[in-house]
């Protein structure tokens, strides 16, 4: 008995229908087409728009950020030649994401890199130790070390109350009557001390306020950001790199002198030998140099000898030519005399020279 044969239409058709599924899926697996855009370098000046390509009809993008500063924003995350907002300085990897109906998702990525500027700042004096009466040269040297030309760039500079007399500013400084000079909207290459800022100034006697020898200054704007500084943020203490200051003024120290009879005997005998003690002390706050005291024997007394914790005494002209006497030191002095039957007995001592204003 023959076995009835199966339909060879049905089979056909069913293999057909697999071929189809088959070529379909194969179709459908394939990647979007999508380029994010060429890597691109800017200064922060310019505006700074991505450019990819426009995704498949019925299909969409998306754009991310994968690495950068985080203040930056997408005006349009769908837009593929999107604006980008609030870069700052440093290097953004962006990701366009594209979809669509016939093909698999798929991304691809961008590099931007933002230049931006680095200004550091040193205040340098003519004379460190000036005297009282002596005129400055200050130099504000101005250094870029970022990857572009700063410009716009001003300049505050506050010169404090142990001085007078600003002159010769250079670069079309100004100053106003609270001693502030301000130079406006210069440029700063890239590179060290490319710019300096000049002028003079005459130092006045000091009157112990506080701070009156200590100039201050600060970069307070420019059109670029600054990578590791921000401009006009200045609190007090001069920490970031476009801000400085400097504390020039004539050598002070506070001497002082004390006498006394070793023994304390204020009313010895005739021929009787005793002895003077002067000590000076410094009590800063520099070293005093070139200290000279006067302690003239009168005809009451004669000399006999002396000792000296530093320096020497000349009993003729009656110097003791202490030196240096650094801040917080006390060095002493002591003179044996033998008491005359008559004559002047008043001693007495004086600091008579010091290179330090006191």
């Amino acid at each position: 008995m023959n076995k009835p044969q199966s339909s060879l239409v049905p089979r056909s058709f069913l293999l057909m229908v697999f071929l189809m599924l088959t070529l379909f899926q194969v179709g459908y697996s394939q990647d979007c087409a999508v380029d994010a855009g060429p890597d691109q370098t800017y200064d922060q000046t310019t505006s700074v728009f991505l450019d990819a390509n426009t995704p498949p009809v019925g299909g969409s993008g998306i754009w991310s950020r994968l690495s950068g500063p985080s203040s930056v924003n997408f005006n349009d995350v769908n837009d593929p030649q999107t604006q980008l907002l609030g870069l700052v300085p440093g290097d953004y990897i962006f990701e366009w994401t594209v979809s669509g109906p016939s093909c698999d998702t798929a991304s691809d990525f961008v590099g931007i890199t933002i230049q931006g500027i680095d200004l550091e700042m040193e205040i340098i004096a003519s004379d460190p130790e000036p005297d009282i009466g002596d005129v400055v040269n200050f130099t504000i040297n101005l250094s870029n070390l970022g990857d572009v030309e700063a410009t716009g760039v001003v300049v505050e500079y506050f010169v404090p109350s142990g001085y007078n007399n600003i002159t010769a500013i250079n670069n079309s400084g100004s100053v106003d009557g609270s001693q502030k000079i301000t130079w406006f909207g210069f440029n700063v290459p890239v590179g060290t001390n490319t710019v300096s800022l000049n002028f003079d100034a005459t130092v006045l006697t000091p009157t112990g306020t506080m701070g009156e020898y200590t100039h201050i200054s600060e970069v307070v704007f420019s059109n670029q950001l600054d990578v590791d500084s921000s401009p006009n943020n200045d609190d007090g203490d001069q920490s970031e790199d476009d801000e400085d200051n400097i504390t020039v003024g004539p050598l002070q120290a506070d001497l002082s002198l004390t006498k006394s009879v070793v023994g304390g005997d204020l009313s010895p005998f005739v021929g009787e030998q005793i002895s003077f003690e002067i000590s000076i002390s410094n009590d800063g706050p520099h070293d005093a140099t070139n200290v000279r005291v006067v302690d003239q024997l009168l005809s009451g007394f004669n000399f006999v000898s002396y000792s000296a914790t530093t320096g020497t005494y000349d009993p003729i002209s009656g110097f003791w030519e202490v030196g240096t006497l650094p801040n917080g030191d006390t060095e002493t002095l002591t003179i044996d005399v033998v008491v005359n039957a008559s004559g002047n007995y008043t001693n007495t001592s004086q600091v008579i020279a010091s290179d330090a204003f006191d």
